[in-house]
């Protein structure tokens, strides 16, 4: 699956310039590849992070926040539920594909999974599961980006 970043902010205070952000404005989630772009790129911004993604979100809604980055997908899924909001800059970065991850060494592990994953695409279960839990919050958006390597 491809990953991009978004930038969300409030309608009414669109952030379509990360340069106008003082620093700490900017919320990501800790450990996130948010958190490592925004460190990298944005150092002056002195992102704060925050452990978990449920914390960072309400950090953002409660106003403490004029900005928050991550995911896009997920932040578009987001925001058909969160009114107030949009997604002032689209794919920030350039896409990357991620994947499951696995420490060398562990073929046992990787050939069940690889093993496990081409079953669920030859048998319709990965169309199924993205029809049933994730079509209807990304709509036409993504669809194309998800379902790349799902059938």
């Amino acid at each position: 699956m491809q990953l991009q970043l978004g930038l969300v902010s409030p309608n009414d205070a669109k952030v379509e310039d990360v340069s106008t952000l003082k620093p700490g404005e900017l919320v990501v989630c800790e450990g996130s590849y948010a958190a490592q772009y925004a460190e990298e790129h944005w150092p002056e911004l002195e992102p704060r992070s925050f452990k978990t993604l449920t914390d960072t979100m309400a950090v953002f809604k409660n106003g403490q926040a004029a900005a928050l980055l991550g995911d896009e997908i997920y932040l578009s899924a987001w925001l058909k539920v969160n009114n107030g909001y949009a997604l002032s800059m689209r794919s920030i970065d350039d896409p990357r594909q991620i994947a499951v991850a696995i420490r060398s060494g562990e073929d046992d592990l990787c050939s069940y999974i690889d093993k496990h994953i081409s079953s669920f695409i030859a048998n319709g279960y990965s169309r199924k599961a993205y029809e049933k839990y994730v079509e209807s919050a990304v709509k036409d958006d993504y669809s194309s980006i998800l379902l790349k390597n799902a059938e």
